[in-house]
């Protein structure tokens, strides 16, 4: 994270050796800063930053109190022109995609989104809402799991590694409503979801808010993969972004 006072050129020059990233966030004067500098040339293209900095529409300080502002956004990516930039901020649905599409970037990223809904980019490709059932879901979480412990190991360390990162995870994917249940569609993103009975256990499960619930559905996963590792002390989990 680059502070206020960081300047963008001495900020680019100073990793040469490594391609970098950005992601500035709205309310930064020095956001327009760094497009001004690279579209008047006083960056050179053969500076390290090659990949097209993705620009969030709200600043830190709002947390999720608000909905990114999509016109700073686009105002962004005319005056940068004709640099790439990407937007970032608030996608849950192909039509949200496709709106901020249409406000001049080259290109969107997606973060929360992710989290909250993975298959949203099957969503966008098909251009359509999928009404995901529970076990689908939880075919998922059965992958995450698999790939967590094939690369961190299914002894204990790897296990605790995992079901950190898999109860992280579902802090996030509590968040989503099933299609099926919606009276309006799409999901808002900052929307969050009253109690709901879901359609059959596992739906409702997935849907509390209660950390007790995440670490049921944590350690059905777990057990399955690595029974031979010692599940009987479970780590302290403060659910991040809540």
């Amino acid at each position: 994270m680059v502070g206020r006072e960081a300047k963008p050129r001495s900020v680019l020059q100073r990793s040469k050796r490594c391609p970098t990233a950005q992601q500035p966030r709205r309310g930064w004067e020095t956001v327009l800063n760094v497009l001004r500098y690279r579209s008047r040339g006083k960056i050179p293209n053969q500076t390290p930053c090659r990949v097209p900095p993705p620009l969030h529409g709200r600043c830190r300080e709002q947390r999720y109190t608000r909905g990114a502002d999509w016109d700073s956004i686009a105002e962004c990516a005319k005056i940068a022109s004709p640099m790439p930039l990407f937007g970032n901020g608030d996608i849950l649905s192909y039509e949200d995609a496709d709106r901020a599409m249409q406000m001049g970037v080259s290109g969107i990223m997606i973060a929360r989104g992710a989290l909250i809904k993975p298959w949203l980019f099957t969503e966008m490709k098909e251009q359509r809402h999928w009404d995901i059932s529970s076990s689908e879901r939880f075919d998922i979480l059965k992958d995450f799991t698999n790939y967590g412990l094939e690369h961190w190991g299914s002894d204990t360390q790897g296990v605790e590694k995992t079901r950190k990162f898999l109860l992280e995870w579902l802090s996030f994917l509590c968040r989503y409503i099933p299609v099926g249940l919606l009276e309006h569609l799409p999901q808002k993103i900052n929307e969050r979801p009253p109690y709901y009975v879901g359609r059959d256990y596992l739906e409702t499960l997935m849907a509390s808010q209660n950390v007790d619930d995440w670490i049921r559905i944590r350690s059905s996963r777990a057990r399955c993969k690595a029974r031979r590792a010692d599940l009987s002390h479970d780590t302290l989990f403060i659910p991040g972004q809540s």
